[in-house]
């Protein structure tokens, strides 16, 4: 299928500061807090959040440490591969035990970016089983696959950002553990990874945000996290097997999410429904506020990592979790948010990409649908039988 580049129209390309940028380039087109009018595409749609939404989230935070932290080297690897690494900052990006953190990018010369979170795990008291250390290289497999157009996103620039402190992207805190600092600096890496890409890229054709595992929960707050630096780009995601659920029996969990990495700090006040019950809420919070967004999802009913490990559940009821609280934004965005769901306990979808299929229609194909724009992009629910 051809793909859509949709492009702003009326957005306002003030400079007012922000924050200084990357080697002194100012961020922020139509900048936070300076009132921009609204962008819309060729349809008329608004891209992007209004200005009081963007003003809600620069009031919680979510904007802090934008233009705070440059790389401290860049690698040159050929052929468009570059790395980027950040000096070890107990204040800024920084992996959870301490490690420096780093993150790679594929430069095709697109005008589209691809920005996958990877997926490693999570930390906390009662469970810590994450990514400790970040790669600045970017694995050919899987919705980062340079190789084939098979995958939906061939062609674009491909940034992998790297996940390693144990906080889904979206942590703000550091925790004595026996001795040793924990950094739960989710929220630093990122936004150090967006603005080395928001420097490169300034105003590309469209954004896809696309994350597995603990990187799909990370998209959660990443939506927002790209408005913050990207107001009026078409933007669609891909949450692969990460989509905010907690388990419902198990309260305290939820509870040390909060104490520990703090991620509730950056929860809008107008998402009451964020507030004490499960975090996709955020999902369609983003949806409701954002006309133009597009969220796709991916899951096994029965995931054995999500449901088993992490969230303490039994197959059917987390298969039961999942279907109600992601039913309920299909309900409310029926054309803008749809399901992809296969039987069985797999985790992920890059374990077999380009196979997947749910009523004959491969997994591929939904995306590229979702991307086109298609208004017959469906919502596909595997039968058990």
């Amino acid at each position: 299928m051809t793909r859509v580049t949709p492009t702003a129209t009326g957005s306002s390309r003030r400079t007012c500061a922000l924050a200084p940028a990357l080697l002194g380039i100012a961020l922020g087109l139509g900048a936070i807090g300076c009132g921009s009018d609204e962008a819309t595409g060729d349809s008329g749609v608004q891209i992007g959040f209004d200005d009081a939404t963007m003003e809600e989230l620069q009031g919680v935070g979510l904007d802090r440490y934008i233009g705070k932290f440059e790389p401290e080297e860049v690698r040159d690897y050929g052929e468009g591969l570059y790395g980027f690494q950040f000096a070890a900052d107990e204040h800024g990006p920084i992996c959870l035990w301490g490690d420096p953190y780093s993150f790679g990018l594929q430069d095709s010369g697109s005008e589209n970016l691809l920005i996958y979170l990877q997926g490693g795990g999570a930390c906390w008291s009662e469970l810590c089983s994450a990514n400790t250390k970040a790669s600045d290289r970017v694995p050919t497999l899987g919705w980062t696959d340079p190789s084939t157009d098979q995958n939906p996103f061939y062609g674009y620039n491909m940034a992998h950002v790297a996940y390693c402190d144990g906080s889904v992207f979206s942590g703000d805190n550091e925790i004595d553990d026996n001795g040793t600092t924990r950094y739960h600096h989710g929220l630093a890496n990122l936004t150090a990874a967006m603005d080395v890409l928001k420097e490169r890229y300034p105003e590309p054709g469209r954004i896809a945000l696309v994350g597995s595992s603990a990187g799909g929960y990370g998209t959660i707050i990443g939506t927002a996290a790209v408005r913050m630096q990207w107001p009026h780009t078409q933007l669609d995601v891909i949450n692969d097997a990460g989509l905010g659920l907690t388990n419902p029996d198990r309260p305290e969990t939820l509870e040390n999410f909060k104490a520990e990495w703090k991620f509730d700090q950056f929860i809008p006040p107008s998402c009451e429904s964020c507030q004490g019950g499960q975090f996709s809420e955020m999902i369609a919070w983003a949806l409701d506020r954002d006309p133009s967004l597009r969220v796709g999802a991916f899951s096994s009913y029965e995931d054995a990592v999500i449901g088993g490990v992490f969230l303490g559940m039994q197959g059917p009821d987390f298969k039961a979790l999942l279907l109600q609280e992601t039913g309920s934004i299909h309900e409310r965005s029926p054309e803008r948010f749809n399901r992809f769901y296969i039987a069985g306990s797999q985790h992920t979808a890059a374990i077999g990409l380009y196979d997947h299929q749910v009523n004959g229609t491969l997994l591929t194909t939904w995306v590229d649908e979702m991307l086109d724009e298609d208004p017959a992009w469906p919502d596909l629910l595997q039968s058990d039988d």
